[in-house]
This record gives structure tokens, C-alpha cells and sequence, in this order.
């Protein structure tokens, strides 16, 4: 059988929601799947997007990984599969079980689904064992986005789509943050994060991404993970709402104390905070001369009796 044959049926078993232990053999060599690659890497590509994008894609990376496609185009794959097959498995969740619930927890986009594939690529080689049992993955966010560059110069996967790469780096490297957010968090920090998810839509990705990572059967550490997000979520709408309010042109406020001849007081920020909401509610135009606002503003006084 050729190896994009069957591709086409484990992609066929992702749509349909096929038992993950139908059988499939590990009965190609990594020869095969890289001859293949090699031969036709936008097909290839194009079935390990469809099961990923599937309503079963966790059947179709189980049966990937049966089938030898993952032991030979992407054996960093493997490598969290094979923790848990150690006996030290038995101090943490299954990487491999845990990655292709989160797979399937985030909605159906290709940049998630790949995002969340590789969210813990870099568990494998950042796991140490501690005293008492413990268990550690420092950095394997900052581990895990380095090997998706390599993965990238060796195999080319993301090929000719440069910001599909760059966004799937962006969740790996980012994917820890959320769940460290803090209410202390200054909104310094709150902005940072937002430009380095590069907005308000990667924000919603990183997030989409966090939820999807909360595997915990634990329900009291699960609500307690929500609310955090929710927190930071709400952060983040109240300080980008506020830093991209429209604002009135530089001088405005002058000229209107030079018209009324008025020392500055409360009064003009209540005319400020007035003609910038009216402008955000769209009530009034903005990008104006500031002579419009100063009239503006002399009607919101003579109206209030400010």
C-alpha cells in the first residue's frame, strides 16, 4: 500500500470516529514515509491536516503513530509517546494521552490543532526527577518552540506558510503563560503578553489553547484554572479597549481654557472624559481639528452648566 493510501484511511478513521485499535500495523518502514515526503510533501501535509482537523483527530494521531508515519517524519512525537512507556511515567499524566485530548479540546483551526500537537514537544527532553518523586519539565515551553524550528529545518512542514509556523512557535512557547497569570500582574505585564501573542486575535488562540491544556480531573483545581483565565482575560479587554479609546488631538483641552478662560479643575476632565466617550460611542466623529472639539466641549458645558 502506499504510505498517502494510507494516510487517506486513517484520515477516513479521524472523520468517522473509528475505534483508535482497529489494528493498523506498524508495517512501513521510516524509509517509506520519508520517500513519500520527499516525493509529495503538500499531500502529505494535506492528510496530516485533514486528520487533524477531523472530529476524531486523537483516533487519527493514534493511529498515526501505529501506522510508523509519526516514528519517521516526526519522532519528537514519539519521544513524549515513549515517557510513557518509562517507569517514572507513573509519577505524571501521560504527555502522549494528555496531547491528543488538548488536540481535541481546542476548536477545529488548523493553527491550534497544529499548536496544540506540539504544545508539549519539549516534555521529553526537559523531564528530571527529583527527590520524593517528583517530576519537573523546566522550560519545556522555551524547549518545545526551539524544536519546532528544528523540526522545521529538517522536514520543511510548514513549507511556504511562514505565519502558520510563526503562530504555531508563538503558542508553544507562550502556552504556560496564562496559567501563571496572577491578579498582582501589572498592566505593563497584561500589554506584554498581548504583543507577544501579536493582538487581541492570538490572545484568543493562547487562550483557546490554555483551556484546551486543562486535563485535570481535579474540579476544584480545574474552577480555580477558569477563573484565573477569566480574570486575564478580562484584564486584557479592559486595557486594550482603553489604549486604543479614541483620543482627542493634542491641544484641545488648551484651547478650550483659553476659550472660557478657566483654570485647569475637575471640570475639564469631565469635558475630556465626555467628548472621548461620545467619540468611542460614536456619537461624535473623530480624526477632527481640535477646533471642533473646543465646540464640542463649550456645548457639554453650556448643557451641563460646568
Amino acid at each position: 500500500m502506499d504510505p498517502l493510501d494510507l494516510l487517506a484511511l486513517i484520515r477516513r478513521a479521524a472523520e468517522e470516529g473509528l475505534p483508535d485499535d482497529v489494528g493498523v500495523p506498524p508495517v512501513f518502514k521510516a524509509g517509506d514515509f520519508e520517500m513519500t515526503w520527499r516525493r509529495a510533501p503538500r499531500a502529505t501535509r494535506a492528510q496530516f491536516d485533514a486528520i487533524l482537523l477531523a472530529a476524531h483527530p486523537g483516533t487519527g494521531l493514534e493511529l498515526l503513530l501505529r501506522s510508523g508515519a509519526l516514528h519517521a517524519l516526526v519522532p519528537e512525537l514519539v519521544a513524549i509517546k515513549d515517557l510513557g512507556d518509562d517507569p517514572a511515567a507513573a509519577l505524571h499524566k501521560d504527555v502522549w494521552d494528555h496531547t491528543k485530548k488538548v488536540v481535541a479540546g481546542v476548536p477545529a483551526l488548523l493553527e491550534l490543532r497544529w499548536g496544540a500537537l506540539m504544545h508539549d514537544i519539549g516534555k521529553a527532553r526537559t523531564r528530571r526527577l527529583g527527590p520524593g518523586g517528583t517530576v519537573t519539565f523546566h522550560n519545556h515551553d522555551i524547549v518545545g518552540a526551539k524544536m519546532v524550528d528544528g523540526i522545521e529545518r529538517r522536514l520543511g512542514l510548514f513549507k511556504g506558510d511562514h505565519a502558520l509556523l510563526g503562530t504555531v512557535r508563538t503558542l508553544v512557547l507562550n502556552h504556560l503563560r496564562p496559567a501563571g497569570y496572577k491578579a498582582t500582574w501589572t498592566d505593563s505585564g497584561v500589554r506584554r503578553l498581548l504583543a507577544d501573542m501579536g493582538g487581541p486575535s492570538g490572545f484568543e488562540r493562547l487562550m483557546a489553547l490554555s483551556r484546551a491544556d486543562l486535563t485535570t480531573k481535579n474540579q476544584s483545581k480545574r474552577d480555580r484554572a477558569l477563573a484565573r483565565g477569566r480574570e486575564l482575560e478580562a484584564r486584557v479587554s479592559a486595557i486594550f479597549a482603553a489604549d486604543n479609546a479614541p483620543k482627542l488631538p493634542k491641544g484641545t483641552m488648551g484651547d478650550l481654557m483659553t476659550k472660557v478662560a478657566r483654570r485647569p479643575g475637575p471640570w475639564i476632565n469631565a469635558v475630556r472624559d465626555g467628548l472621548e466617550a461620545a467619540m468611542a460611542a460614536g456619537k461624535l466623529p473623530t480624526g477632527q481639528e481640535p477646533d471642533f472639539y473646543v465646540a464640542e466641549g463649550l456645548k457639554m458645558l453650556e448643557t451641563t452648566g460646568g
